[in-house]
């Protein structure tokens, strides 16, 4: 058997031919097939045919955040913020279940025009949600909101 190496997974797929949007009905999906030293495209309700009785299938059912969050400061200047890691309350369960307020470790796009402690709101929703740089070094920005719902409902009315 041959070993797999990290260069095995790495092959041109021009941007045109990759999905931005699912299909409706997600079982007519294409799905790219590997097998002989081919490659073969097919339906994805059609994999039940490339996988052996004995196979082991894992299934992820994790749920995808929309962590990518667009604020405005108010002169303009687009702030992106990609939430990475809960900081308070300091795990995920707790974090998504918060009311109010709470901070993020985060990845912070055009993080020179935004000044520390200045309050920016989110770009689409000004409304909704206020972020403030609480540590640049630390990279951790707090979140804050006045509607009654937790987190996790408020990252999917905005998401």
């Amino acid at each position: 058997m041959k070993s797999i190496v990290k260069k095995d997974f790495y092959f041109d797929l021009p941007e045109e031919r990759i999905a931005k949007f699912p299909l409706s009905k997600r079982d007519e999906s294409k799905l790219l097939v590997f097998q002989n030293g081919e490659i073969q495209q097919d339906s994805f309700k059609q994999i039940a045919e490339y996988i052996d009785s004995n196979t082991l299938l894992v299934m992820n059912n994790a749920k995808v955040i929309p962590a990518r969050l667009y604020f405005n400061r108010d002169s303009g200047a687009l702030i992106e913020v990609l939430l990475l890691e809960p900081i308070l309350p300091g795990n995920y369960e707790e974090i998504f279940n918060a009311t109010g307020r709470v901070q993020w470790k985060c990845i912070i796009g055009n993080s020179k025009k935004w000044k520390d402690g200045e309050l920016i709101h989110l770009a689409n929703h000004p409304e909704l949600l206020t972020a403030k740089l609480i540590s640049r070094d630390q990279r951790i920005v707090e979140l804050t909101w006045s509607c009654a719902e937790n987190f996790s409902d408020l990252l999917d009315k905005i998401g």
